[in-house]
């Protein structure tokens, strides 16, 4: 097999989750398909000038054989996506582990592929529980929100549910949200824990409100065409490995999160943990989205994420 060859693309540091899995998927692979394989983890793009979407591209076209991204990318060009991203919604990690493993992974897959046939998802990774970090005040309830400029990912549908809030929402793109959050342009963002720690949020933002409003959800893609060009053992170990690999994931992602709030210095953030009481405002409050949702992207698929 040494003439065999595999190139991994992601858009984070080295200690990152998403990396360490994507490490992982090429352990596994040498495990499956002997150590002399070639295996390269380009694990982060932005350091080649790249903005974090072209990983979708360079997998589509072969230069990468895997990549992950998150499926919010693909929400604006396919409204249905938006159902794993209904905002207080998704509050039992196990239970949301099976639903993308479940009808409602696979209609999202579907959806994905049938736009995108040169890609294939092999399986769906845990992004973490999102929360808001901002510069000017704690955040217990929605009208603490009001007036703050927010970054939010390229996606119509989350600049709703955050201008819903209060918030100011400015979609940017990974890159150019670090750069403003160091020069104190943006007031606000939300990330799960492992960004805000390792992007270095936590040094610019004072404040960070554990609301868990979204489980994001990161694809595991690879270039279709040589996925099913590869060898019948080949693919198999393909698919062992990066089952292997997800499984992994899914636990580093879970520890992080517990681990990481030992991490932060009282002495440098606040961090707000939001009374049910207070997380039923923020409900209350986005209801009305969720509603709006049914009649774009149907109440069938919506009833599938609420179980």
């Amino acid at each position: 097999m040494s003439d065999l060859s595999f190139r991994f693309g992601g858009y984070q540091n080295p200690t990152s989750i998403l990396n360490r899995s994507g490490a992982a998927l090429g352990e596994a692979l040498k495990a499956r398909l002997g150590e002399d394989i070639g295996y390269v983890l380009d694990g982060d793009i932005t350091q080649l000038g790249h903005k974090t979407g072209v990983l979708i591209t360079l997998t589509e076209s072969g230069e990468l054989t895997f990549c992950y991204m998150s499926t919010n990318y693909f929400s604006s060009e396919l409204p249905m996506v938006s159902v794993l991203d209904l905002p207080f919604t998704y509050n039992d990690r196990e239970k949301e582990h099976a639903m993308l493993d479940g009808e409602l992974g696979n209609r999202v897959r579907a959806g994905i592929e049938g736009a995108h046939p040169d890609l294939k998802i092999l399986h769906f990774w845990d992004n973490g529980y999102r929360h808001f970090s901002n510069r000017v005040r704690p955040i217990r309830e929605p009208k603490d929100c009001e007036g703050i400029r927010t970054r939010t990912l390229p996606s119509e549908f989350q600049g709703r549910i955050y201008r819903r809030l209060g918030f100011e929402p400015v979609m940017m793109n990974i890159k150019q949200f670090i750069a403003e959050i160091e020069t104190g342009d943006l007031d606000g963002q939300d990330n799960p824990l492992t960004n805000i720690y390792h992007f270095n949020v936590h040094k610019y933002h004072r404040y960070i409100t554990l609301t868990g409003h979204i489980l994001g959800v990161c694809g595991l893609y690879v270039n279709r065409a040589r996925y099913e060009g590869w060898p019948d053992d080949v693919r198999a170990a393909v698919d062992g490995a990066a089952l292997e690999a997800t499984k992994i994931q899914r636990t580093l992602a879970a520890e992080e999160d517990i681990e990481l709030l030992k991490k932060f210095d009282p002495a440098e953030n606040e961090i707000t943990h939001l009374t049910d009481d207070e997380r039923q405002k923020f409900i209350d409050a986005v209801m009305p989205i969720i509603d709006e949702q049914r009649a774009i992207i149907g109440d069938e698929l919506v009833d599938l994420a609420l179980g």
